[in-house]
């Protein structure tokens, strides 16, 4: 059987294949088959012929086509209208055809520009279809018209034409195309081609997802600048490899999955991508490279300039970041703080040279504290002075902690620290020092007198802390010599209360002994002389919170402190007249009181001591108000032995067996009850 000529090409002359379709190009010169034509009616093409091989209707000639659009739409029907064209004057049909063009000429718009966009992207049909969809729609409705109408375009060059395109797009196809042919060809990524290019991800064709999908899959954007939501991108390609085993969308895959962790959930085979490794697609091959990590291909790489961040970003992404040393200073900005953030530990030793010079160069102040953060991460304890200077309340937590940091090096960052106005109580891991010995006693005396006084406070305590943790005799000292000096109130209290806390914590480091008297003071002169101090200015240490409690070195005498505190002379009878002072003072804490009257009595010697004291001591007896605490101690001065205190029991019972009243017998029990409490003892 032999074919019929309108299955012969117009062209070559040549027969069409079995699947050959009217209005496809030859397939043997891929010129047009033949003059198909539209029908009038149904807007199908059709081969030349009396009738529209779709729908039936007469073929008219092509100067008719406006003007039957225009009759069709005004309600003549299939069969009569070639007849109502025919009788119709020329110059009414001419009429009719003018009342069209603009809604031809519409429509040729939008098919231009998608033929154009098309002309970018590897596979071509938006426009076609886009005819077929449109032209039984002609003529439009007015408002439809006008919505679909553009401006004259006014680009002068490809990238300015896809650009107004897609800022003046009347369907989201124009928008879509229009960012993906821009993508194509080169254009610096935005995002308004970045939120096109998502929504066509989106759009149901399958033919746009899969060409936008293949596109955003090329190492430039899989895997350097990505495109819109990485897992919409992810599912359009796993929908393509399920179906099709596509190489380009296992890559694509692979590629996210180096650059996001939460993308993959499938192992692409390596044996898929390694023939892409020869690929004569320079992109396709690249890409291969960085998703197989061929170090030396990417270390090659890095001395191209347009492949050298996504090479960088390979090598660091695969473990192997100290390759970057040579080139680290070479980067830009722009690829510093993208490629910074992807450096691993094990290789910030080699790349220490390069990053402290980032540090210091002419570099934009994120690039600046993302090297900061690597030299942080390093932990050398030479950059430890560097990183505080820099940003100290960022950085001082991780350089406090660095076990590394040597004696010299850790008070020299304290002193940075100091020096920028920040209160140690505000810097974690400060204050924590003052207890695992890494900072020497003198470091506080050192640099007090230069800080700002909230920061002078901090630092008291800090010196508080060291005391309790090494029971330094120079620091307990210098604190002394605050509370002596010529010092603000706030800092006098402050020094009171790290002092007053040390002494009168149970179990202080500070006895009343010869030994911890010379200890923490030097010697007993000096002592003594603090101590007379307190005692007899309540003036200025009752301003103090809880400074009293100094005297609890009191309640506990060694007997070998008593001599020397003896042998001082007059020191001593200052001494012995502070002390009564201190009983005789109601406001002082009621321990201490009793405490000091029991060392008056231990260190008294003269004879009018002596009387004084007795004077003083005999009405703490007697008056039945006294605190039993206070009497017991005043019947120890007064009664120092047994044998004494024996003999004035006796006496009191038979003062008490000749009582009648509860007047007479109630001071009597009161004193009988201190003395066998005493005797007890």
């Amino acid at each position: 059987m032999t074919r019929q000529s309108a299955d012969r090409c117009a062209q070559c002359g040549r027969i069409h294949p079995p699947d050959w379709q009217a209005g496809d190009l030859c397939s043997h010169c891929g010129g047009a088959s033949r003059e198909d034509a539209r029908c009038v009616w149904c807007t199908r093409l059709t081969p030349p012929g009396a009738f529209c091989r779709s729908c039936g209707s007469e073929q008219l000639p092509a100067a008719w086509y406006g003007a039957a659009r225009m009759l069709r739409a005004l309600g003549v029907d299939q069969f009569s209208l070639p007849e109502r064209l025919r009788a119709m004057p020329p110059a009414q049909r001419e009429h009719f055809g003018r009342q069209y063009a603009p809604h031809q000429a519409v429509l040729e718009r939008l098919l231009d520009d998608l033929a154009f966009a098309e002309s970018f992207i590897d596979r071509r049909g938006w426009s076609a279809a886009l005819e077929d969809q449109w032209l039984p729609l002609l003529p439009l409705a007015p408002e439809t018209l006008a919505a679909l109408s553009l401006p004259p375009s006014q680009a002068d060059t490809d990238e300015e034409r896809l650009g107004e395109m897609r800022d003046q797009a009347r369907l989201p196809l124009s928008a879509h195309l229009a960012s993906l042919a821009r993508l194509r060809l080169g254009v610096r990524r935005n995002e308004a081609d970045a939120t096109n290019l998502a929504a066509a991800l989106r759009s149901g064709d399958p033919a746009l997802q899969e060409a936008v999908a293949l596109a955003l899959a090329r190492w430039p954007f899989a895997y350097v600048h990505p495109y819109g939501p990485p897992g919409e991108l992810r599912d359009a390609l796993w929908t393509l490899y399920r179906v099709t085993g596509s190489p380009e969308a296992g890559l694509g895959l692979s590629l996210l999955a180096r650059q996001y962790a939460n993308v993959s959930s499938e192992v692409i085979p390596e044996e898929l991508l390694a023939p892409l490794l020869g690929s004569e697609d320079p992109d396709l091959a690249f890409g291969a490279a960085l998703a197989l990590n061929q170090q030396s291909v990417l270390q090659a790489a890095l001395r191209r300039p347009q492949l050298r961040l996504a090479a960088a970003l390979g090598l660091a992404r695969g473990g192997a970041g100290h390759l970057l040393a040579p080139v680290l200073t070479m980067l830009s900005d722009d690829e510093l703080e993208h490629l910074l953030t992807y450096l691993g530990s094990e290789s910030l030793a080699e790349l220490r040279p390069g990053l402290l010079e980032l540090t210091e160069g002419p570099h934009r102040p994120a690039v600046q504290r993302a090297a900061l953060d690597l030299l942080a991460r390093l932990g050398d304890p030479d950059d430890a002075l560097r990183l505080i200077t820099a940003r100290p309340s960022w950085y001082a937590t991780g350089v406090l902690a660095n076990p590394d940091l040597k004696f010299q090096q850790l008070e020299a960052v304290l002193t940075a620290l100091l020096g920028q106005g920040l209160d140690p109580q505000q810097v974690n891991g400060f204050m924590a020092l003052a207890t695992d010995g890494r900072v020497g006693s003198g470091f506080v005396p050192a640099v007090f007198n230069g800080v700002r006084p909230d920061a002078q406070l901090s630092l008291i305590s800090f010196a508080g802390q060291q005391l309790k943790a090494g029971r330094d005799q120079g620091l307990h000292r210098w604190l002394w010599s605050l509370i002596e000096g010529d010092f603000p109130d706030q800092i006098q209290e402050r020094a009171w209360a790290v002092l007053a806390g040390w002494y009168g914590t149970y179990g202080a480091a500070l006895e009343l002994s010869r030994a911890s008297v010379e200890q923490f003071f030097g010697s007993v002169t000096v002592f003594t002389e603090r101590l007379c101090a307190v005692a007899e200015a309540p003036q200025l240490t009752g301003r103090f919170f809880n400074s009293y409690r100094f005297l609890a070195v009191l309640s506990e005498v060694s007997e070998d402190a008593l001599a020397p505190l003896s042998a001082l002379g007059p020191l001593s009878e200052r001494l012995w007249k502070a002390l009564l002072a201190l009983v005789q003072n109601t406001a002082v804490f009621l321990p201490d009181r009793a405490a000091s009257l029991r060392l008056l009595g231990q260190l008294t010697r003269s004879e009018t001591q002596r009387a004084t004291l007795e004077a003083q001591c005999r009405p703490l007896v007697n008056d039945q108000d006294t605190p039993a605490a206070l009497q017991q101690s005043a019947l120890a001065v007064l009664y120092p032995s047994e044998a004494a205190q024996s003999v004035y029991l006796t006496e009191l019972e038979a003062q008490l067996a000749q009582a009648h009243t509860y007047g007479e017998r109630s001071p009597i029990e009161s004193v009988i009850y201190s003395l066998r409490a005493l005797m007890r003892t």
